[in-house]
């Protein structure tokens, strides 16, 4: 049985911006390790998806491309996907094993931006947005870039080209997306293109107390504090020469950020205990997963380091780069060169909610080699299956949002888990480092006694 998609594509063109169209193939179930393609749908009017011996595309006829993919278990021809009236429709050979899209087996259907389409041991993705991208891409084309400026979605592609651009430059750079979308690798990867002779500083901004924020800083003379035993640099200077990165910016106490402003501004510290200022050469980067505007942040210090603004979008908005990050965390955890996904597991990977991003999925995917064989199943993921806290099922950790979890709510976590953070941070689908903030927010101690206020 099969059912047809009805919602169509967005037109060419939206207020005089041309919007591009794309089909990625983004992952093999039986074959991981296999590089994606992505192909630009512009000039055709037509895309044959066919069987062959290797991954490529050419054209056949005027505005018809075939696109051969090596899979067995597809069809001589498998489906075509065809402009019609702006849209882009999908229609099966028909095929022997049939053409899914979005876990959906469809005999025809126009297609959404983001769909995801299965065909033999194959996954594609669909996509259409307004993007400079106009060319076929293999990733080989791409990989010469640093980790964590790959992608194959055209759009967030647009803004890692940029980003490379202007990465030499000392301009201020910051870096918004939710928890676990690969802010920390995107500021190393601008580090490593810029070539500052430096080194990278990372500072979680939540973790420093606020009564050691400037000596932490800007550094601290000896005997200027109890305890100053020598003389201390600070993050600021010893990023001389290279970057800063200040992760967790939207944390900082309105008094930080006054010494930080200061700092942007004069381009030098004062160390605790000193009273001539010491100049610096830092490049200043910084992350937040929180809306800075909505809860109330300096605009003066917001537009120091917003020079350019960057914002990756949730994994589960680029399901194109699954087979690429999958792969790298296979490779990483030292996966057998002929490991294999069952297709119910592949199905898992391409269409998980991904609430925790790409922490979540390298996690997952790690386990599941762990635990699994050379042949990894369904079982082996547990996508999906963190729980999620609040009535509206609403991560505290979600971009753009303050948690709404009160001191009683977090007071009985708390109790119950015996106190184990880390056992609460999995509760809420959350990091530790979080809930220990929530904690010193809302009075709560590791016991579960609330403060009265």
């Amino acid at each position: 049985m099969t059912d047809t998609i009805t919602q169509p594509t967005p037109p060419d063109a939206v207020d005089g911006a041309a919007r591009r169209s794309f089909l990625t193939v983004a992952m093999r179930a039986d074959r991981p390790h296999t590089l994606p393609l992505r192909v630009c749908l512009d000039d055709h009017d037509e895309l044959r998806i066919v069987r062959g011996r290797a991954l490529g595309s050419a054209l056949v006829a005027p505005r018809v491309r075939e696109l051969q993919v090596d899979d067995p278990s597809m069809s001589s021809t498998h489906f075509r996907l065809r402009r019609i009236d702006g849209a882009w429709w999908l229609e099966d050979a028909p095929s022997r094993n049939g053409t899914a899209v979005d876990g959906v087996r469809v005999a025809r259907g126009a297609l959404r931006d983001g769909a995801v389409i299965e065909a033999g041991q194959s996954f594609f993705v669909f996509r259409t947005c307004e993007t400079e991208a106009s060319s076929e891409l293999a990733i080989a084309a791409a990989i010469a870039r640093p980790r964590g400026l790959v992608t194959l979605h055209p759009g967030l592609d647009d803004q890692l080209a940029s980003l490379i651009r202007i990465a030499p430059a000392p301009l201020a750079v910051l870096i918004r997306g939710e928890t676990g979308t690969g802010k920390e690798l995107v500021a190393r990867a601008i580090h490593e293109v810029s070539r500052r002779p430096g080194a990278l500083v990372a500072v979680n901004c939540a973790a420093i107390p606020l009564d050691l924020l400037h000596a932490e800083l800007c550094g601290a003379r000896r005997g200027a504090y109890s305890g100053a035993t020598s003389d201390r640099l600070g993050f600021v200077r010893a990023a001389e020469g290279g970057t800063l990165f200040l992760d967790e910016i939207a944390e900082l106490a309105p008094g930080a950020q006054v010494t930080l402003l200061r700092i942007l501004e004069e381009r030098a510290v004062v160390p605790l205990g000193a009273t001539q200022p010491v100049p610096v050469d830092v490049r200043f980067l910084s992350a937040t997963h929180a809306d800075v505007h909505a809860i109330g942040f300096r605009p003066d210090l917001l537009g120091r380091l917003a020079g350019f603004v960057i914002a990756l979008p949730a994994l589960r908005d680029r399901r194109e780069d699954l087979g690429l990050l999958v792969a790298s965390f296979l490779d990483d955890c030292g996966a057998p060169p002929d490991v294999s996904f069952a297709l119910a597991a592949a199905r898992r990977l391409m269409h998980g909610a991904w609430r925790l991003n790409i922490r979540q999925l390298r996690n997952s995917v790690t386990a599941a080699v762990l635990t699994g064989d050379r042949r990894i199943e369904a079982a082996h993921l547990p996508v999906d299956e963190l729980p999620v806290a609040g009535a509206d099922r609403a991560s505290p950790s979600r971009p753009g949002q303050r948690s709404t979890i009160t001191a009683e709510q977090l007071a009985s976590l708390l109790r119950a888990h015996a106190g184990n953070i880390s056992a609460v941070a999995r509760a809420l689908a959350t990091s530790r480092t979080h809930v220990t903030r929530l904690m010193r927010r809302l009075g709560v101690d590791p016991s579960g006694n609330a403060s009265s206020t």
